[in-house]
């Protein structure tokens, strides 16, 4: 192909650009138009962004929350405590006495 075809071809292809795509009279509300279908095209994906950006924070929150309450000790009841020091208490008085040694024979540890 020579550039002369080429250039002819280019030339062709602006010419139906030019005739397929009408031209645009600039006025004092051609920005603000165009920005408004911009933004008309951009709401949904920006409002579900955001309402994503927002679910997530949200739930990091919570799970923040959630870890912390499951990690730090509470006292609910406080009977429930007061209970196991009762039943702590007893376990070991029990082991302390079943720990003396005594012989069937009725003789003493100091004979």
């Amino acid at each position: 192909m020579s550039n002369q075809n080429l250039d002819g071809r280019f030339d062709n292809l602006l010419r139906e650009y030019r005739e397929a795509c009408p031209e645009v009279e600039p006025s004092a509300d051609f920005m603000p138009g165009l920005w408004q279908k911009i933004e008309a095209r951009q709401s949904v994906p920006f409002t579900m962004r955001r309402f994503t950006r927002v679910f997530v924070s949200a739930a990091a929150a919570l799970s923040l929350v959630m870890g912390t309450l499951l990690l730090t000790p509470s006292v609910r009841n406080p009977n429930a405590v007061i209970g196991l020091i009762d039943l702590v208490e007893d376990e070991v008085a029990t082991v302390a006495y079943a720990d003396i040694d005594v012989e069937p024979h009725g003789e003493g540890l100091w004979q």
